[in-house]
């Protein structure tokens, strides 16, 4: 959903081959895709700040990437009426990991439930993040009602209300906080390089330059968590910058 001139839908495959628009990465993802995917633009001057992106279902992990890494916010809407914390979703939220800070989660419906039982589905739904989430942060939970049935009126009404402006009050603040987000990735990124630059530097001195090598490549690859300790200790890079040592093994 973005800002144009005029009311109108652009289907998939022409937002690709649009030079303005910044969607051709999603060419790769074939018409499967794309046939599903659309753009609407209206002239809404919301919209001259902000883009939306709604994504119903489950991305594959590919999709999500691309997303995760050029959005300033990540909104996850659970309904209060019906919480169901899959085995399918729990491993979809593994690809936002390390994009804590980009997200916040919407109990939708709320006024859908009463008191004791919203209080119920709001301690469910923490656990679950807690166990998905192991940061030391709790993700902010928003309480809310969005969609297009009319609100009823509940015991925790005026809490929806505050929550619900809680919530746009933080919309409303990305684009203020655009060139900061950009600079934290710009960071972010240069901090990750430095470590895949000691680690690249520090295998290639020991690799042997004629013979055993292949042992050598795979004693080094074996030898990979003592090696990231040691790059820790000599160039004091922090060990939250260092890649998954698993797979890059």
């Amino acid at each position: 959903l973005m800002h144009g001139e005029n009311t109108q839908i652009v289907p998939g495959n022409a937002l690709t081959v649009d030079p303005k628009m910044p969607f051709r990465n999603l060419d790769p993802f074939g018409n499967s895709f794309l046939n599903r995917f659309q753009c609407v633009k209206t002239p809404n001057h919301v919209l001259e700040s902000i883009s939306i992106i709604d994504t119903p279902g489950i991305l594959t992990a590919a999709k999500k990437k691309l997303c995760r890494e050029r959005v300033d916010r990540i909104i996850l809407l659970f309904d209060a009426h019906k919480l169901d914390f899959s085995d399918e979703l729990t491993r979809a939220f593994g690809a936002l990991y390390g994009f804590e800070d980009k997200l916040r989660v919407v109990l939708n419906k709320a006024d859908r439930v009463d008191s004791q039982q919203l209080m119920r589905v709001y301690g469910a739904l923490m656990w679950s993040l807690g166990k998905v989430f192991r940061t030391p942060e709790i993700l902010r939970v928003y309480i809310g009602s969005f969609w297009s049935e009319p609100r009823q009126t509940c015991d925790h009404y005026q809490l929806i209300e505050l929550e619900e402006e809680d919530l746009l009050a933080d919309i409303r603040n990305l684009p203020r906080n655009a060139a900061v987000r950009k600079l934290n990735d710009l960071v972010k990124r240069a901090r990750l390089v430095r470590a895949h630059a000691h680690i690249i530097s520090y295998l290639k001195q020991e690799m042997p330059t004629i013979f055993c090598k292949e042992s050598k490549k795979h004693n080094l690859i074996y030898q990979l968590p003592v090696i990231f300790t040691k790059i820790q200790q000599q160039h004091r890079v922090p060990a939250g910058d260092f890649p998954d040592c698993t797979k890059m093994q």
